[in-house]
């Protein structure tokens, strides 16, 4: 048996709690990163940027690790789109433009996995018109 440990009440375990700050950090710069490139990308409409928002949610409920698996209805709701073909549209140009690796599941049951980019180099490409 595991040892439970014994706090006071009302005692924060500093050590989770720095944990969970970085991870914040993390999600929050994540998406920073994304708008400052979208902001610069004339191709990305708003569909895409609350798609996005949305994965980058999904990412961080599920422990920021890449990949992460999504299902196309937990993602829609998140992000409220109500099409499908829009929801496929922008998931399939999003992988396409660089800014994420998006793996479909043909499985109900497993969803399809998201693999978040790194931004510097995202960045670059849309810098130098490298994404068409």
């Amino acid at each position: 048996m595991i040892p439970l440990l014994r706090r006071k009440p009302g005692e924060i375990n500093k050590r989770s709690m720095a944990t969970a700050k970085n991870f914040h950090m993390e999600q929050s710069q994540q998406l920073l990163n994304f708008l400052e490139a979208a902001a610069e990308d004339p191709k990305l409409t708003p569909s895409h940027i609350s798609l996005y928002a949305g994965l980058v949610y999904s990412w961080q409920r599920q422990g920021f690790e890449n990949p992460f698996s999504v299902h196309r209805s937990d993602i829609m709701r998140l992000s409220k789109i109500a099409g499908r073909t829009t929801y496929q549209k922008c998931i399939q140009e999003l992988h396409h433009y660089g800014y994420i690796r998006y793996i479909p599941s043909f499985n109900h049951y497993l969803g399809s996995l998201i693999y978040l980019a790194g931004f510097p180099e995202c960045v670059a490409r849309i810098q130098l018109g490298r994404i068409k």
